[in-house]
């Protein structure tokens, strides 16, 4: 459950966005973007420490820059693109610190100025 001070500092609104995938007429896969959630969050420059190995597997060469704080019960997953700010980023990973459901952490990658 997430408490009362971590709210606190989510200080700013993230806008969660899905991957839908449709076929052309030739069968080519095309991605659109489905509006998710608008989520109170906070957004912080990354220090990623995790492991670069996983991204290589997906190949993945960008490490995150940015980290995204949020409440426990947001649904986000890897995959997915978030607005903040004016600037979209592509979520990489997320987490749940020490397994607790106090609150989520998304590896965000820097895409582009909305």
């Amino acid at each position: 459950m997430t408490s009362a001070i971590f709210r606190r500092l989510l200080n700013t609104t993230a806008v969660i966005y899905t991957p839908t995938h449709t076929y052309n007429e030739v069968g080519e896969d095309e991605r659109t973007w489905t509006l998710s959630d608008t989520v109170a969050a906070r957004l912080d420059k990354s220090s990623y420490a995790g492991s670069t190995a996983a991204y290589a597997e997906q190949g993945i060469i960008d490490l995150p820059t940015h980290k995204l704080f949020l409440e426990a019960s947001v649904e986000i997953a890897a995959g997915n693109r978030v607005t903040v700010d004016g600037q979209s980023y592509e979520v990489v990973e997320v987490m749940t610190p020490g397994g607790v459901a106090h609150h989520k952490e998304a590896f965000l990658k820097w895409l582009s100025a909305a």
